[in-house]
C-alpha cells in the first residue's frame, strides 16, 4: 500500500485489547490536573480559560477494523505515497493516541474525533466518529492543524478548522496528494494584500524565547505540533535556537500566526545558514530584526 515505509513492531493482540480500552477511558485525576495547567497554543490561546477535562467524553464507538489491522502490522511508524505522508501514532507512550488526544485537548475542540497520525507538518489525521461507522465498520478521515482544532469547515469559517481527506483509512493511505492541499479553500496560500516573502518549505526554528518562559515554549510546542517532553523544556530553552520542524511550511505557519501574535517573535526559518523571521510586518523589516546564524539543534 505504501511506496515508503518505516515500520515498527506490530502490536500484539493483548496490546490492541489494552489500546481499545485506553482510548475510550475517561481522563484520570492526574490527566485532568495536567490539562488544567497546560494552556493550548494557536488561535484559542487568547481566550483561554482553565479547562475541566473531567467532563470530557472520549470516542466510545468501535475502532475501524482496518486501523486495528494496520497497528497489528506496524504499531506506529512513517509511511508515504507521493506527497502524502503519515506519521502513525503508536498504541501507547508519550506520542501514543491517548497522549496526543489529551495533550491537544481534542475532546474539548473536536469531540468525537480520534487522532491517529500527523502528516509531518503539524496536521492531524483523525477519524470522524461523531456518527456510527459504515457497514464495514469504517469512519471518514478528516484533517485539522494542531494549532487550530475544531469542526468548522470552509463553509462555516475561514480559515477552516478541518477538511475531509477520505471516506475511510485505506483511501486516506492510498492518496498521493499532500493532505494540506485538500483543504477546499485558500487557507494555505499567501494571504491577499501583503504577501510575505517566504519559501514554500524550510526548516522551522524556535529562538529568542526568554529563558524563564516555559509557558511560551509550551504554546509553541502545540502550535508547531511537536512532541517535546514537558520535563526537559528548560534545557531546550537554554539551547536555542531549536530546530523544531524539518521541511516545514512557512506560509501555513504565517497564516496561523495571524491569530497568535504573541508567538510571532519566536519563530524563524532557516535559509543559507541563517535564520529569518516567519513573521515580519510590512512594508519592510526593521534593521533590528537582523537574521541570525543557524546554530541550533532539533529535539523531539
Amino acid at each position: 500500500m505504501f511506496e515508503y515505509r518505516n515500520t515498527r513492531p506490530g502490536a500484539t493482540q493483548r496490546q490492541l485489547a489494552d489500546f481499545v480500552t485506553e482510548v475510550r477511558r475517561p481522563p484520570t485525576e492526574q490527566e485532568i490536573a495536567d490539562v488544567a495547567v497546560s494552556p493550548p497554543g494557536g488561535p484559542k490561546h487568547a481566550s483561554y480559560r482553565p479547562i475541566d477535562a473531567g467532563r470530557w467524553r472520549l470516542p466510545e464507538r468501535p475502532l475501524p477494523p482496518s486501523y486495528l489491522a494496520l497497528l497489528a502490522w506496524s504499531g506506529g511508524g512513517d509511511f508515504g505515497n507521493g506527497e502524502r505522508w503519515l506519521q502513525v501514532f503508536p498504541v501507547d507512550g508519550p506520542s501514543g493516541v491517548r497522549a496526543m488526544t489529551l495533550a491537544y485537548h481534542l475532546p474539548e475542540y473536536m469531540p468525537g474525533a480520534l487522532p491517529f497520525a500527523f502528516n509531518g507538518g503539524g496536521v492531524f489525521y483523525l477519524f470522524d466518529m461523531r456518527e456510527p461507522a459504515n457497514a464495514d465498520g469504517e469512519y471518514p478521515v478528516v484533517a485539522a492543524h494542531a494549532g487550530n482544532l475544531g469542526w468548522a469547515t470552509h463553509e462555516e469559517g475561514y480559515p477552516p478548522e478541518c477538511w475531509p481527506v477520505a471516506d475511510d483509512l485505506a483511501q486516506a493511505c492510498r492518496g498521493r496528494t499532500n493532505v494540506e492541499e485538500l483543504a477546499d479553500c485558500d487557507c494555505h496560500a499567501p494571504p491577499a494584500g501583503f504577501t510575505p516573502d517566504l519559501p514554500e518549505t524550510a526548516d522551522i526554528y524556535v529562538d529568542q524565547v526568554p529563558p524563564d518562559s516555559v509557558a511560551t515554549l509550551i504554546q509553541l510546542r502545540k502550535l508547531l505540533a511537536v512532541t517535546w517532553r514537558i520535563g526537559p523544556l528548560r534545557e531546550l530553552l537554554a539551547g536555542q535556537p531549536i530546530l523544531a520542524v524539518q521541511g516545514g511550511r512557512p506560509y501555513a505557519l504565517h497564516r496561523l500566526l495571524e491569530q497568535s501574535a504573541e508567538l510571532r517573535p519566536y519563530l524563524f526559518y532557516g535559509v543559507q545558514g541563517r535564520l529569518e523571521p516567519v513573521w515580519s510586518d510590512p512594508p519592510d523589516r526593521s534593521p533590528d530584526a537582523a537574521s541570525v546564524t543557524v546554530r541550533g539543534r532539533r529535539s523531539d
